[in-house]
């Protein structure tokens, strides 16, 4: 009866809900059965899908966790440093950067004779502050800037 035992019939589907003679030795009432194993199906279907996207959400957990054991061992072994420690890196690297290249002029000042130094050390000297002010508008968060790539003086 129904593709299975009429045991289960009589036991396990009457039990989950499946509709009832109305009296005893009636038959059963195929149309509603038929409804109700529609219905249990769709269940049985819901509950796989509602399974799946519990295992696809326990997934994703899983990999934010080991994401996250990776960045925490990336920070305790040095491969890593907090943003404010960056930050602060990059401004002590631009510092000395910016001392160094205002240092250029003066040294090459050395080098040139009394009459022409103060004019080459003046050019010099503009066209470093031109590299500086470029400097100034870098960005370390990943964006682009525009750079004049004119390298005449």
């Amino acid at each position: 009866m129904f593709g299975v035992e009429a045991e289960t019939v009589r036991t396990s589907w009457a039990r989950n809900g499946m509709p009832k003679p109305d009296k005893r030795g009636a038959d059963y009432d195929l149309v509603a059965v038929g409804e109700w194993l529609r219905g249990r199906d769709a269940h049985k279907e819901s509950t796989a899908e509602l399974r799946h996207k519990k295992l696809e959400a326990e997934a994703r957990h899983k990999a934010a966790q080991a994401s996250r054991v990776e960045r925490d061992n990336s920070v305790r072994t040095g491969e890593l440093i907090p943003s404010d420690e960056a930050q602060r890196q990059q401004r002590e690297l631009v510092l000395r950067v910016k001392d160094r290249i205002n240092r250029i002029p003066g040294e090459i000042g050395r080098y040139i004779p009394k009459a022409k130094r103060r004019d080459v050390e003046k050019s010099v000297r503009g066209y470093t502050n031109g590299v500086l002010m470029e400097m100034s508008e870098w960005r370390f968060d990943g964006t682009d800037v525009d750079v004049d790539d004119d390298d005449t003086a």
